[in-house]
């Protein structure tokens, strides 16, 4: 059962990464905003940002895969899942930063 947990949280990030990257408009990876990212280039955002889901997806099927083993190595998946998640948004935040910073330079 806990395999299922874990193939379907890999493939949810990856079809989001994926489906990102194929959006007309500029996705906004925070749920809590209020707009939308001011970028030009919304092609060149979206495929940075859909980049970043397929990437730590797989990274996430690194993180979670203590999961599938005994309980003492299950332990390490928790200490890894707070890096794993503070390194995604960094990540996200960063790649919004630099195509926003492009857009304000061109105008």
């Amino acid at each position: 059962m806990l395999w299922l947990i874990y193939i379907g949280s890999v493939l949810l990030m990856i079809i989001l990464g994926i489906r990102i990257s194929h959006c007309s408009y500029p996705v906004q990876y925070m749920a809590n905003a209020e707009e939308r990212p001011k970028v030009e280039d919304v092609c060149g955002y979206n495929h940075a940002l859909g980049r970043n889901f397929i990437l730590f997806g797989m990274l996430l099927l690194i993180v979670l895969l203590p999961m599938l083993l005994p309980m003492p190595y299950a332990m390490l998946m928790l200490f890894c899942i707070p890096f794993w998640a503070i390194g995604f948004m960094l990540r996200c935040m960063q790649i919004q930063t630099r195509y926003e910073a492009q857009s304000n330079k061109k105008n």
